[in-house]
C-alpha cells in the first residue's frame, strides 16, 4: 500500500522450504494497477559447515578440521 497515493500497488507471497543443502523458493505476485500477475520459483544452494558449533567457517579458508 502506497501511503502517498492512497493506494494498493500491488501483493506477494512466498514460501521457502529449508533443507539440507538447498533453499527452494515458491512465490505469487499480483499488481493490480497494471493487471500483471507472476509467478516465481528459485532454487538457492547452501555453502559451509552448518553443523559447526557458533557458525564457525573457518574449514572454508584452510583451517579448522580440515588440517592436519
Amino acid at each position: 500500500y502506497d501511503m502517498g497515493e492512497k493506494r494498493n500497488l500491488g501483493q506477494s507471497a512466498t514460501i521457502t522450504r529449508i533443507g539440507a543443502d538447498f533453499l527452494f523458493h515458491m512465490g505469487l505476485n499480483y499488481n493490480e494497477n497494471k493487471d500483471n500477475a507472476g509467478f516465481a520459483f528459485m532454487i538457492q544452494p547452501r555453502f559451509g559447515p552448518f553443523a559447526a558449533p557458533g557458525g564457525d567457517m573457518t574449514s572454508l579458508f584452510g583451517g579448522g578440521q580440515g588440517q592436519r
